[in-house]
């Protein structure tokens, strides 16, 4: 199924993972050690102004179209320089027909920042809290 023009709540249904495919293969590789770095600790994420410059437009329109007719893009990312990579993910983010975050719980949350909660407002923050924190360390151990 594609993955650009799409409801976030659409993509879910088809995702294994608690997240996007394209969103955890493009973090993967920002985050992955470069061994032929100087510095065995660098990562593409450590890259000045990775999210400001933009990548190569064709590129981009070419990891976006593998993406959407579901072909094998791991190649294609490994290859691609940190700027696509950010581009691309950037122009995901943007082309998300709804907000990432719902508007119902923007405002909500916006409610708990100005401190004006109350206690049951605390006491649903800290257990969403509790279940996200159970949600990812079972995805850590599957």
């Amino acid at each position: 199924p594609p993955l650009f023009h799409v409801p976030l709540s659409q993509i879910m249904h088809f995702e294994p993972f608690s997240v996007p495919s394209l969103v955890r293969d493009v973090i993967k590789i920002l985050v992955t050690p470069i061994p032929s770095h100087n510095d065995d600790k660098y990562c593409l994420c450590y890259s000045e102004g990775i999210f400001r410059h933009s990548g190569n437009a064709q590129e981009i329109n070419d990891l976006i179209s593998s993406y959407d007719n579901d072909l094998s893009v791991s190649e294609l990312l490994s290859n691609s320089g940190v700027h696509e990579l950010c581009s691309l993910l950037k122009q995901f983010c943007r082309q998300l027909p709804e907000p990432v975050i719902p508007v119902d719980t923007q405002t909500f949350l916006r409610k708990i920042i100005k401190e004006e909660n109350n206690d049951k407002d605390i006491d649903i923050m800290n257990n969403l809290l509790i279940l996200k924190k159970i949600q990812e360390e079972l995805v850590r151990v599957q």
